[in-house]
């Protein structure tokens, strides 16, 4: 099953106007600056990878306790950085206006079901 064009359309739409928002670009620009200091991209990077070996399957109960363990104090250490903290706020920022655009779209289809 393939998205019909006008839906594709939609959706270049879509992503052009998010990436239109002050979130966006406060994000955009807290990464770009991340990622040019090679020692605090390095720690985001094994952040991310950590978090995402959280997720993986046939973590055992242990390690991902571990692994949470790691992440929390982890996150204590890098929230002190005041980049990373300007990160992770704009990264927030831009979740919470990327989910109320979601509930938007799921709100806009629920109303065309009935």
């Amino acid at each position: 099953m393939s998205i019909s064009s006008s839906v594709n359309t939609a959706i270049r739409g879509l992503a052009e106007a998010v990436a239109g928002t002050n979130e966006f670009m406060e994000l955009k620009k807290a990464k770009v600056y991340l990622k040019r200091n090679q020692k605090l991209d390095a720690m985001m990077n094994e952040f991310e990878r950590k978090q995402q070996a959280m997720s993986s399957p046939g973590i055992s109960q242990q390690e991902a306790q571990s692994l949470m363990m790691e992440l929390s104090e982890d996150y204590e250490n890098m929230i002190k950085i005041p980049e990373i903290q300007a990160y992770f706020n704009t990264s927030e920022n831009f979740n919470k206006m990327f989910a109320e655009a979601m509930q938007s779209l799921h709100e806009a289809i629920d109303y065309n079901l009935n």
